[in-house]
């Protein structure tokens, strides 16, 4: 399968116990909205797809502890990620990501942080007051 077949997601928002997603060994483009909608998930994985965007509707996952979009090429600013309080996992690497890490500043309970090979040098500094990172 070349392409990820998004219609099996639209009956998602149904699944409100979900707690886990996780996507591998596809070609998507963007991150469906309707997972945007399942309050309870608590993990979703969509490494080396073809993500480019984070859509804001992420911010809605407000029980996500765990997320996985590395290896996607995502080049946009990390607004929406900033307010997801319950993160505790973030896998960035091999992005393009721009703009500054100023809204992980917010990321409390974060404690491990994966963010290599993204072609841009940005300051670490705005991590500096999260207390719980362990990993970077």
């Amino acid at each position: 399968m070349d392409e990820l077949n998004f219609d099996m997601f639209k009956n998602l928002v149904n699944l409100t116990k979900l707690e886990v997603s996780s996507v591998y060994g596809n070609h998507i483009n963007y991150l469906p909205k309707s997972i945007c909608s399942l309050k309870n998930l608590k993990t979703l994985e969509f490494p080396g797809q073809n993500i480019k965007e984070i859509p804001d509707e992420i911010s809605n996952l407000q029980n996500l502890e765990y997320l996985d979009l590395s290896g996607n090429g995502i080049t946009s600013d990390l607004d929406a990620i900033g307010k997801l309080k319950k993160l505790k996992t973030l896998h960035l690497g091999g992005n393009y990501i721009k703009g500054s890490l100023e809204p992980l500043s917010n990321l409390k309970d974060l404690q491990k942080f994966y963010f290599g090979d993204n072609g841009n040098s940005q300051s670490l500094e705005p991590l500096a007051e999260l207390t719980k990172l362990d990993t970077l």
